[in-house]
């Protein structure tokens, strides 16, 4: 969306990853004091590890990196999330 392209599903896998992400660092994957600034680091920026110290898992971390993905043909569709994500969270019950 930063880059003009076309509103599809890849958005909102890409959003949901944002929000799985601040939900658990407890603290945005980019932040900025104005939209522009916003959207230069979302294109240039990589997105930092979720903390060690919170304890969550590898997987996690791998699935939030491929929903955070900056090319869309690189990033998870989807279905794909929410399986991973019902296996991940499967196994912690």
């Amino acid at each position: 969306m930063c880059q003009e392209e076309k509103y599809n599903e890849k958005c909102d896998v890409w959003a949901l990853g944002c929000l799985i992400y601040e939900m658990s660092a407890l603290k945005p994957p980019f932040n900025a004091t104005n939209q522009l600034a916003l959207a230069k680091r979302i294109c240039e920026q990589e997105v930092a590890p979720l903390p060690v110290e919170a304890g969550y898992s590898k997987d996690l971390q791998f699935i939030i990196s491929q929903m955070l993905r900056k090319d869309p043909e690189k990033s998870m569709q989807l279905c794909f999330v929410l399986i991973l994500l019902e296996i991940l969270f499967d196994r912690t019950l």
